[in-house]
C-alpha cells in the first residue's frame, strides 16, 4: 500500500489518496480516496488479511479487509485520540490494533478487531479460523500441445483445528489448466491434505503460472500453480530450397522433406501454408491439418512456384504444430520468375484513312535482352507489318513496329499476335478501323475591348468504337464579325496548333486552324487569343464550318455555336461605313493648271457637295452641289483663280465625307 500527503489545493478540497497494490497480479486493486489529513502510518495484520491505515486528525483509523475489499467498520473510518496521532501497529495476534498520540490523556488506545474466524469469548466458547498449509504446486517440465494429468495429495493441507469445509473452487482463468476431480462439498479435517487432480496442455513455452482458488467457510485460499512449458524438438531439414528459373505462368513442383520430430512423443501438424496467402507466388500442394508425425518421423510437403512477375522471389513455408498460433517452424524456399515483360503501347491499334500508318511501341522490361522472333495478322485483315523481324530490345529498351493499313472492312477480331523470346511469350494487338462522333462548340464570350486579350475556348465531345490513343489533326474554321475579332494565336495542351489563315469573306472573317493532338472524351481542345472590337453591333454569333475538314473522314462532326457579346460599349460612338461613303478615284490633271476634273464613285445616288479648302479649312470657292444617281461621275473644277499650292478637295454626301489632296502648279 502507498499514501502520502493531502493534495494542497487552494480554495479546494484536501484530497489524499492510498493505493492498494497487488503484488502477485501486478496491478492496482484499489484506490482509496479520502478528504482528510495526512496519512501517518499503515500496518498489515499477520495473515495478511487486514491493512490498518492511520491519519494525523479525525477519523484517524480504517481497516480495509484484503479479502473482500471493504472497510471496517462499514462508514469506513473510526473516531481516535483527541491530538495529532503518531503511530499504528497490529498486534502479533492480529485481533488488536494499538496506536499512540500526542494526547496527554490518552495517547496510547487499543482495538478489538473482532472478525467470525478468529473470536474468542473466554469461558465459553472458542471460534478457530481455519488454517491451511498451502506450498506451490509444480507440474515440472510439460511439452507443448501434450495433455499432462497430474493429481496433488501434499500441496495443500489442513494444520489448523477444526475441518476445512470447501463450498467451491476456481481457477482464475488459464487457457492451458483445468481441474478434474469436485473439490466443492469436501471436508479436510485437521492433519489431512487436499486431493487436487490437474490436466496441464500448455500452448506457449516458458514458466506458466496459475492460481487455484479455494473458498471454505467464507475465506478464501490461493493454491500457486506452476509449469514450465518446453518447446517441441523439431529439426528443420532444408531453407532456402533453389527451384531455379521457371516460365512465368508455369508451374514447377518439389517433393521436400521439411522437418523431423525428434521427440519421444508424437507431435500434431495442425496446417502448413506459404506466407502471403494468394499473393504469394508459392503455394503448397498438400491440404494438410492435424496430420500426427510420430517419433523421429519426417514431414514431407510438396511445394509449387508459379511465377506471376520476372525476378527473384523468396517464400516462407509455415508450419504451424501442437496447437501454437505464436510458434511456428519457417521453411524458406526460392526461384526466378523468367520470360519476357513485354510492355505495349496500345492493346488496340485503330487507323483513320488521312494516317494509314501507325507505330507500336514493344517496351522490354526485362533485365536481360528479348527477341520478337515473329508476327502474325489475322488472314485476310488490311493491315501490312513494316518492320522486318527479327528484331532484339535490350534490356528496359523499346523498338517500334510499323503497320500499315491498306483500307478496306476490318473484322472484330483482326489483331497482330507477337511471339517474343525467352519462355515463347505471346502477346497480341487488336486491330480496328477507327470511327466515332464529335461535337465541337464554343461557349458564350464577354469581352472588353479595352483588355489586352479575349480568349475563345474550343471544346470537343468524342465518342469512338475504340481509342485512337494517338496524333491526329483537327481543322476547323470558327466564324466571327470581323469588326468584332481579330485573332492573334491559338495554343492547345494536347499537342500542338496553329492558325491557317484569317479571310474576310462576305463580310465575315474566317479563321482557320489546325490542331495536332490526342484527343480523348470530352476536353477543350483549344483556345483561340486575340482582341475584342467595337462596331455598329456588339454581338456576334461564333459560328463554325461545317464544310471544315474537322477530324476526317472517320468522324461524324456536329457543332455548336457560341456568341461574343462586348461589355461596356460606348454609347455615344460614330460608325463610319466606308461602303456607302463617295470614292474619288482621280484627280486630273494632278497637279492642275486653271482647271481640272474629280472622277467619284457612288453605291447609291445622293445629294453631292464639293469643297476645295486650305490648310486652316476655310473655303477657297464657293461650295458646288450636284445631285448625282449611283455610279462613277466626273465632275469639272475651276481653279484659275487659286494661287499655286497644295489644297485639300472635300467630296460629301449625306452618307459621308471622303478628301483628297490636289497641287496647283503655273
Amino acid at each position: 500500500a502507498l499514501a502520502g500527503k493531502r493534495l494542497e489545493v487552494a480554495n479546494g478540497s484536501r484530497e489524499q489518496r492510498t493505493f492498494i497494490y497487488d503484488m502477485q497480479s501486478e496491478s492496482i486493486v484499489k484506490i482509496l480516496y479520502r478528504e482528510t489529513s495526512d496519512a501517518v502510518n499503515m500496518t498489515f495484520s499477520p495473515s495478511n488479511a487486514f491493512l490498518g491505515l492511520g491519519f494525523e486528525f479525525n477519523p484517524q483509523f480504517v481497516v480495509y479487509d484484503l479479502m473482500t475489499a471493504t472497510t471496517l467498520p462499514p462508514s469506513g473510518s473510526t473516531e481516535g485520540h483527541a491530538n495529532k496521532l503518531t503511530d499504528l501497529a497490529f498486534a502479533p495476534d492480529g485481533s488488536t490494533l494499538v496506536s499512540t498520540s500526542l494526547d496527554s490523556l490518552f495517547n496510547v488506545l487499543l482495538r478489538r478487531v473482532s472478525t467470525p474466524e478468529s473470536d474468542i469469548s473466554d469461558n465459553v466458547f472458542r471460534i478457530a479460523p481455519i488454517q491451511l498449509n498451502i506450498t506451490t504446486v509444480s507440474l515440472g517440465e510439460v511439452l507443448i500441445g501434450v495433455t499432462h494429468d497430474t493429481t496433488i495429495t501434499a500441496n495443500v493441507c489442513n494444520t489448523g483445528a477444526v475441518p476445512a469445509v470447501f463450498d467451491w473452487s476456481a481457477l482464475i482463468g488459464s487457457s492451458w489448466l483445468v481441474v478434474t476431480n469436485n473439490i466443492a462439498a469436501d471436508t479436510v479435517l485437521p492433519g489431512e491434505c487436499v486431493t487436487i487432480s490437474l490436466r496441464a496442455t500448455p500452448l506457449d513455452t516458458g514458466l506458466l503460472s496459475d492460481t487455484l482458488v479455494l473458498s471454505a467457510c467464507g475465506t478464501e485460499f490461493r493454491v500457486p500453480i506452476q509449469v514450465r512449458s518446453l518447446d517441441r524438438d523439431l529439426d528443420v531439414l532444408t531453407d532456402m530450397e533453389n527451384f531455379g528459373d521457371v516460365c512465368i505462368g508455369s508451374t514447377s513442383g518439389k517433393r521436400l522433406a521439411v522437418i523431423r520430430n525428434n521427440d519421444p512423443v508424437p507431435v500434431t501438424i495442425n496446417s502448413v501454408f506459404v506466407e502471403g496467402g494468394l499473393q504469394a507466388q508459392f503455394r503448397v500442394a498438400d491440404a494438410i491439418s492435424d496430420l500426427v508425425v510420430p517419433p523421429n518421423g519426417t514431414l514431407e510437403v510438396t511445394v509449387e512456384f508459379v511465377p506471376r512477375k520476372l525476378g527473384y522471389d523468396t517464400g516462407n513455408v509455415i508450419i504451424r504444430y501442437a496447437g501454437q498460433s505464436v510458434v511456428d517452424r519457417v521453411v524458406r524456399v526460392t526461384g526466378r520468375g523468367s520470360g519476357a515483360d513485354i510492355q505495349l503501347s496500345h492493346r488496340a491499334l485503330a487507323f483513320i484513312p488521312e494516317i494509314p500508318e501507325r507505330d507500336l511501341v514493344v517496351r522490354n522490361g526485362s533485365d536481360n535482352p528479348v527477341m520478337i522472333d515473329s508476327a502474325t495478322i489475322t488472314a485476310g485483315e488490311p493491315f501490312v507489318l513494316l518492320t522486318t523481324l527479327p528484331v532484339e530490345i535490350g534490356p528496359k529498351d523499346s523498338v517500334v513496329l510499323r503497320i500499315r493499313y491498306s483500307m478496306g472492312t476490318v473484322g472484330s477480331n483482326a489483331r497482330i499476335d507477337l511471339s517474343v523470346q525467352p519462355c515463347a511469350t505471346a502477346t497480341d494487338v487488336a486491330l480496328a478501323a477507327y470511327n466515332g462522333t464529335a461535337n465541337i462548340s464554343v461557349p458564350v464570350i464577354e469581352a472588353d475591348p479595352r483588355s489586352d486579350s479575349t480568349t475563345i475556348p474550343i471544346t470537343a465531345s468524342i465518342t469512338e468504337n475504340v481509342a485512337y490513343d494517338g496524333i491526329r489533326p483537327f481543322v476547323g474554321v470558327v466564324r466571327v464579325n470581323p469588326r468584332l475579332y481579330l485573332a492573334r494565336s491559338i495554343t492547345t495542351t494536347i499537342g500542338t496548333a496553329e492558325i491557317l489563315s484569317q479571310d474576310i469573306v462576305n463580310d465575315v472573317r474566317e479563321i482557320r486552324f489546325r490542331i495536332d493532338g490526342n484527343f480523348r472524351g470530352i476536353a477543350e481542345i483549344g483556345r483561340l487569343s486575340g482582341y475584342a472590337g467595337m462596331a455598329e453591333v456588339d454581338t456576334s454569333i461564333l459560328s463554325f464550318d461545317v464544310a471544315a475538314e474537322g477530324f476526317g473522314s472517320a468522324v461524324s462532326e456536329t457543332y455548336t455555336d457560341g456568341l461574343l457579346r462586348i461589355i461596356l460599349p460606348d454609347p455615344t460612338r460614330r460608325i463610319v461605313d466606308r461602303t456607302i461613303a463617295p470614292i474619288v478615284r482621280a484627280v486630273i490633271p494632278q497637279p492642275a493648271s486653271t482647271s481640272a476634273v474629280i472622277d467619284v464613285a457612288l453605291r447609291d445616288g445622293a445629294d453631292l457637295t464639293l469643297r476645295i479648302v486650305d490648310q486652316h479649312g476655310t473655303d477657297l470657292i464657293t461650295p458646288m452641289a450636284h445631285t448625282v444617281s449611283g455610279g462613277e461621275h466626273s465632275l469639272p473644277i475651276d481653279v484659275e483663280t487659286l494661287p499655286p499650292g497644295v489644297y485639300l478637295i472635300i467630296v460629301s454626301t449625306p452618307a459621308g465625307s471622303t478628301t483628297t489632296p490636289m497641287l496647283i502648279i503655273r
